[in-house]
């Protein structure tokens, strides 16, 4: 596996609306900027642990996605109208599952490479962080891009809510792409196709799930 490529699959493992740019506060910048870098230090340093088993580098992983990224918001926008319409109980399993999905999705696959990272990567040597834009109050667009000495320039934007003076990543946006979009697309394909409303894209979260898990008992033997 190619350096490059570890380092691509690892800053694009780190997931909307606003249009334009706007002029934030200095200070609002400064602790935009520094939200988006802690994070990203924080998980290199949890795949660089090499006094780790895959087990306790997915936990720990799952703590710092659950502390940058706001979960829930997620899920309510991926699911839509959906979600709305879904009884309390299954909007917890929907959330919780979808929490879980992400997990595994994203930190299986940044573990598969973990063993190959050089320990002494830093943050600033995967990401340039260009600018940070306020399309609207305490909503934050955190422009980066993973620095790549060949090929194409990998430009990934981060949107950050503030909320009771908390940071939260509810959107990832890759070379345009927005990654909560994408999955709101995806679900109301896969909801419409199961004809069971939630329950029916949660059960279908879950299977995806125990194909992550199974994938990587097969690994570990």
């Amino acid at each position: 596996m190619r350096r490059s490529s570890i380092v691509v699959m690892t800053g694009i493992a780190l997931v909307s609306v606003g249009l334009g740019p706007a002029g934030p506060a200095p200070a609002e910048t400064a602790s935009a900027k520094a939200f988006i870098r802690d994070g990203i230090d924080r998980v290199l340093n949890i795949l660089k642990k090499r006094d780790l088993d895959r087990t306790r580098k997915l936990v720990a992983l799952r703590r710092a996605f659950k502390r940058y990224f706001d979960h829930e918001f997620i899920a309510r926008y991926a699911a839509g109208r959906y979600f709305r319409g879904a009884s309390p109980v299954d909007k917890r399993l929907y959330v919780k599952t979808l929490e879980d999905f992400l997990v595994h999705a994203y930190g299986s696959r940044m573990l598969v490479y973990s063993d190959e990272i050089d320990l002494k990567l830093k943050a600033t040597d995967i990401f340039a962080i260009t600018r940070v834009t306020e399309p609207r109050p305490r909503y934050f667009i955190v422009h980066t891009h993973i620095n790549r000495r060949i090929a194409e320039v990998v430009r990934i934007n981060w949107h950050v809510r503030r909320t009771a003076g908390t940071y939260k990543v509810v959107d990832v946006v890759v070379m345009g792409i927005s990654q909560a979009r994408r999955y709101r697309s995806d679900f109301a394909a896969v909801i419409q196709r199961r004809k069971r409303g939630l329950p029916g894209l949660t059960s279908a979260l879950r299977a995806k799930v125990d194909a992550y898990r199974r994938d990587a008992a097969r690994r570990v033997r």
